[in-house]
């Protein structure tokens, strides 16, 4: 009966606990087993209507337990843990609207709307995976490359009735299963005009995509008019010195800069965007004159600076 509330209260457990002990104990006695198992079934749609939320979808793989939440509205949650890794609204109008953390007043869409002129025709190449909701940035005639380890959030992006992201997209999208850093590494005959890294928003960080020598093989796949972009947040890791390192690499490798954002929620409609804690971005020198050029607070850091503010913060 409770299998589809997410209960995250340990008050409801212990307030339900007992009721459920007297079911199992009156098997034998009906009318008060069919009461037990009444108040059990009401106290379940109570808990689903109080939070708002049920679970429509379990998977399970190496890397961990996944779901997907649904909540009255339609509103669908990607949830690794406790960690949310995407979220779509299914309300008429609002299936290409890229929510959390890629939303378009966001780093990721920052990006995209300063950078998009360069990518007709071109690829793009994305490590992290989560409900696709990247894909909502991709235009007719880009040829789009998601590389994702877990092989259960394939699954769940790829199913049409929990997420849309990748079906509805405007140009096909290639899912490459497989870590990340290897996967692009291996791709020797590709050159991607951008390429994002956005593996970086559990608790669980990657960290052999943040090294110098995967630096180089990002840069290494890169067009000479390419861009490399490091979106990272994460609610437990401090990864500001990650960050400042990563910028006086690229600095040493000839290229390299910051782009800031300060960390802010807010809300859209019922379903949140989330402003994540920074983005990290590599590309010839042109490219920081766009992304300085962009609205908002954002604080951009060319190439010349980065090593500056790096051993700053190291």
């Amino acid at each position: 009966l409770l299998r589809n509330v997410d209960l995250n209260l340990p008050l409801w457990v212990v307030l339900l606990a007992p009721i459920g002990l007297i079911a199992l104990t009156a098997r034998g006695r009906r009318v008060r087993f069919g009461l037990s198992a009444a108040v059990l079934g009401a106290a379940s749609l109570f808990l689903t209507h109080q939070t708002g939320t049920e679970i429509i979808h379990r998977d399970r793989s190496f890397f961990g337990a996944l779901k997907v939440e649904r909540t009255t509205a339609d509103e669908r949650f990607l949830v690794h843990g406790r960690i949310l890794h995407g979220a779509q609204s299914r309300a008429p109008g609002r299936l290409d609207d890229p929510l959390t953390y890629f939303h378009r007043r966001g780093p990721i869409g920052d990006v995209f709307r300063t950078f998009d002129p360069r990518l007709d025709g071109r690829a793009v190449g994305v490590v992290g995976l989560g409900a696709g909701t990247m894909a909502c940035y991709a235009r007719l005639g880009q040829s789009w490359t998601f590389f994702e380890i877990d092989p259960a959030v394939v699954r769940i992006a790829r199913d049409p009735r929990l997420f849309t992201y990748l079906s509805d997209a405007r140009t096909p999208i290639e899912v490459v299963l497989g870590d990340g850093r290897r996967g692009i590494q291996e791709r020797s005959g590709d050159r991607f005009t951008l390429i994002v890294l956005d593996a970086f928003s559990s608790d669980a960080i990657p960290c052999h995509l943040l090294t110098r020598e995967a630096l180089e093989i990002y840069l290494s796949r890169l067009t000479d008019d390419g861009l490399l972009a490091f979106h990272i947040s994460s609610r437990y890791v401090e990864l500001s010195r990650p960050r400042a390192n990563l910028a006086v690499a690229g600095n040493n490798l000839g290229t390299g800069g910051v782009v800031s954002y300060p960390l802010v929620n807010s809300r859209t409609g019922r379903v949140y965007v989330r402003q994540s804690t920074g983005i990290t971005v590599f590309g010839p020198s042109p490219t920081f004159t766009h992304l300085g050029q962009l609205a908002g607070a954002i604080q951009a850091v060319n190439p010349a600076s980065a090593s500056a503010g790096g051993k700053k913060n190291a």
